[in-house]
């Protein structure tokens, strides 16, 4: 791993309308955190004569905090901390997580030390370090931040771990059927955790003193980035994609992956936001009542995608026609009873599905008059917390 040395650099944070990036004193982009988005770099910045070292550019949410958010640490277990540290944050109005600032106290560095850049800023000298999450060359190094963060905690020994996200608010809106796998995986000998209900530091020691682990795809498997090398990580799969941060956790842990292939999906779903259905190859065994309601659940919340104009790319009523298809079939394969029991929501969904596309606007205003009354009570709750709050309560 190495460094750049660049003189006069300047350092945009985000906003609303642009995405931070790195310029040298001639102005040429060395750096951007979305480099698909070309940040304007306007003449308007303060100017810091110092040397400053860039830490990174930091998020909020818990799956890059792990992973790429440690990238540039290996400088800090090579240097020391006795220089002054600039980072970036989507967010700047707070220094950053639980979890965040108990990674950042490992290694001696707390807000003295770390300088957010809030405003276009030029600095006389500005380090920045290599990557090493995202080059296959800076492996080791990345190795080493881990194994750092590791050595601190005392691990709790586990035989078999699944992580779940059953008690998480969004998990709770937007993922159905997660608790078929808990059921399985517990009759496997798993012993079943919600990893938000654990410290920073509890879950390190989980993380690091077992071997063996499971959990549905998305965050919770790049945990596996503090489990010991060469551990058992299953994946079962919400979406087709295994996104690239949980392809590097595997390639810098060494983890054995197995895929399990879960999803159930209809045209345009957010990979990121939802919603999710998840099945087993077969639902034989397991709760018909449970079964049904996680479909119909899952094909309100995907007409409710539809209607708000939350699908990407949005699809056509040919591709959803196609995939609802697949999807049935999928359905009656996992269990033809629930599949029956289900047929006339099937019909009444497929309908509604069809009336959108035939009449969006009379679709979308229908929609808005079924939800206003909610809406309504949304907005008075919203009110009195408000005015609660203003008044001392």
């Amino acid at each position: 791993m190495n460094e750049k040395i660049l003189k006069n650099a300047i350092i945009l944070p985000f906003n609303k309308q642009e995405h931070c990036g790195i310029y040298d004193e001639n102005k040429q982009r060395i750096f951007c955190e979305m480099p698909e988005f070309e940040p304007v770099l306007k003449d308007e910045f303060e100017i810091c004569d110092e040397e400053v070292v860039f830490l990174g550019f930091f998020h909020d949410h818990h799956g890059h905090i792990i992973t790429e958010d440690l990238g540039r640490f290996w400088w800090v277990l090579k240097n020391g901390v006795k220089h002054k540290f600039v980072y970036v944050r989507r967010h700047y109005d707070s220094f950053g997580t639980a979890f965040e600032k108990f990674i950042l106290e490992l290694f001696n560095l707390n807000e003295k030390e770390l300088t957010p850049i809030t405003r276009p800023t030029k600095f006389s000298k500005l380090i920045l370090p290599d990557d090493s999450f995202y080059q296959d060359s800076g492996i080791k190094a990345h190795q080493g931040v881990i194994d750092f963060i590791t050595s601190k905690i005392k691990p709790v020994k586990n035989e078999a771990l699944y992580l779940s996200r059953r008690r998480l608010r969004k998990a709770s809106i937007f993922e159905f059927g997660e608790e078929y796998f808990e059921e399985i995986y517990a009759k496997k000998g798993y012993k079943i955790i919600y990893p938000e209900s654990f410290s920073p530091k509890e879950q390190l020691a989980l993380w690091a003193g077992c071997s063996k682990f499971a959990a549905i795809s998305g965050t919770l498997p790049h945990n596996m980035i503090f489990a010991p090398y060469g551990s058992e990580l299953d994946i079962i799969l919400k979406t087709p994609i295994l996104n690239e941060y949980q392809e590097r956790v595997n390639k810098i842990k060494n983890l054995k992956i197995k895929e399990i292939n879960a999803y159930t999906e209809l045209p345009g779903v957010s990979r990121s936001r939802g919603p999710f259905l998840l099945l087993p190859e077969s639902a034989f065994g397991l709760n018909l009542s449970s079964l049904e309601a996680n479909v119909g659940h899952y094909l309100r919340e995907y007409k409710h995608a539809l209607i708000r104009k939350r699908l990407a790319p949005f699809p056509t009523l040919e591709q959803f026609e196609s995939y609802f298809l697949a999807f049935l079939k999928k359905i009656k394969a996992c269990n033809e009873e629930a599949f029956l029991a289900l047929k006339p929501k099937f019909q009444a969904f497929e309908r509604e599905v069809k009336f959108y596309f035939a009449h969006p606007k009379l679709a979308s205003f229908i929609y808005a008059f079924k939800r206003l009354p909610r809406q309504i009570l949304k907005e008075l709750d919203n009110a009195r917390f408000k005015l609660g709050k203003k008044c001392g309560f």
